[in-house]
């Protein structure tokens, strides 16, 4: 029985060591399992480290591509405006007693001149979208007029190039409600390359129609830029609203472009909630459809023309560059107003104080000037208690025209901005607006 006992301890202690071995090796291979997990886990984050670094090194050196083929596009591009701008103004002072002569190489001057400023907002709006700091800015248009105005600004260049050029408006609510200088981008940027495009004897064509709405106070409408041009490939298209985009094509090797006017058009549309699409064959041309809606509006009858007379009004122009002082001075008196100009704010602030009431009634003041800046000249007008001209309508005439920096001018107390370069069209809107008042 003793024996019996042993033998049954024995079979016991057996037993508690196989459990214990057993145990034992669950939890070696638990812990293996667990270390090659780890290891396993620390190799996919490595090799995810490794392929996050080596994507982020291509996207780095494609953006370096890309802003080198950028800037070089763009160092071209400006270059062929300003030696336009150089050579016609050259021409024109040679052949000074020939007037018509004179008078097509101003209106080439002229459309160089519009071609540079738009290659210059091209950049100004693409860092705006890059920053998401893209707004829209709505007021009361006439559709039809920026159209007419579009048609007008590209007539010459396409009759020059011999492409039949046409447009058809036909919609019922001319008065609308949008940005007018985002839309003028829009139909500047389809033009644009609609021209460059297009061959000679091609045909370039905008439809702008009004299409049936279900609200009274909306109007809907279809915008169809059509031309007859080289065409672009499906691969191309897919990527055509990318930044810094050209086609690699032989035909467009010596057309100018930066790659950011279908960037720019597809960030405006998206803004507006529009849509646009684009139907494309190489070899048979381009049609780009956009459709968007607008609010209905009515025109402020008090901004017509004939409700208020420039002449005999006059202007405090505060400039400290001579050839700005003349330019805004030749607008302003064009329109009947009579201009004081002033060297810097210092002198700006001067001849506010010692004026008499009815001697000025309005300042246009540039921003950046010595001695005083135009926000201290307007803050200081601001605090001249008593005087006539505490509450003296004041603009600013700055090509530092984006919302923050315009909120500034507002808060030191202006009543608004003037962008340079001057529009005249755009001046006399405002000035209307806040002579008005």
């Amino acid at each position: 029985s003793q024996l019996q006992m042993i033998d049954v301890y024995s079979k016991e202690q057996d037993v508690l060591l196989q459990h214990s071995l057993l145990i034992n090796s669950i939890i070696q291979m638990a812990i293996i399992i667990v270390s090659l997990s780890m290891m396993f886990l620390i190799y996919i984050l490595i090799q995810k480290r490794e392929r996050d670094s080596f994507l982020r090194s291509e996207q780095a050196m494609r953006d370096s591509a890309a802003k080198s083929s950028f800037l070089s596009n763009m160092s071209h591009d400006l270059r062929t405006p300003m030696n336009a701008i150089t050579g016609y103004t050259n021409i024109a002072l040679q052949e000074k007693d020939h007037p018509e002569k004179v008078q097509l190489y101003l209106q080439r001057i002229n459309q160089s001149s519009k071609h540079l400023l738009n290659l210059i907002n091209d950049i100004l709006d693409m860092s705006k979208i890059e920053k998401q700091k893209l707004e829209l800015f709505n007021e009361t248009v006439n559709l039809k007029q920026v159209f007419m105005e579009t048609y007008d600004l590209f007539s010459l260049q396409m009759k020059d190039k011999k492409i039949d050029f046409r447009l058809d408006v036909n919609i019922q609510n001319e008065w609308i409600s949008c940005d007018h200088n985002r839309l003028d981008r829009v139909l500047l940027n389809l033009l644009s390359n609609a021209y460059k495009f297009t061959p000679e004897n091609g045909q370039v064509t905008v439809t702008l129609t009004q299409l049936p709405n279900e609200k009274d106070d909306i109007a809907s409408y279809d915008i169809h830029v059509k031309d007859t041009g080289i065409g672009m490939s499906e691969e191309f298209v897919k990527n055509i609203y990318d930044t810094f985009q050209r086609e690699k094509r032989h035909e467009v090797n010596n057309i100018q472009g930066t790659g950011l006017g279908m960037a720019i058009t597809k960030s405006i549309i998206d803004l507006m909630n529009g849509k646009i699409e684009i139907n494309t064959e190489k070899g048979k041309g381009t049609e780009f459809i956009i459709s968007v809606s607008f609010p209905i509006s009515y025109p402020n009858q008090s901004e017509k023309e004939d409700e208020i007379r420039f002449d005999g009004m006059t202007v405090l122009l505060a400039e400290d560059n001579e050839i700005n002082q003349e330019i805004a001075s030749f607008f302003l008196q064009s329109k009947g107003f009579k201009t004081i100009l002033a060297n810097n704010g210092k002198e700006a602030l001067d001849i506010v104080s010692k004026a008499k009431a009815g001697d000025i009634d309005i300042l246009i003041t540039d921003i950046n000037m010595p001695l005083m800046n135009g926000l201290e000249v307007t803050k200081a007008i601001r605090k001249m208690e008593g005087s006539p001209y505490q509450n003296l309508p004041i603009l600013a005439l700055s090509a530092h025209v984006f919302k923050e920096e315009i909120d500034q001018y507002l808060e030191a107390g202006m009543d608004g901005c003037i962008a340079k370069p001057i529009e005249v069209d755009e001046m006399v809107s405002i000035l209307r607006k806040i002579l008005n008042k």
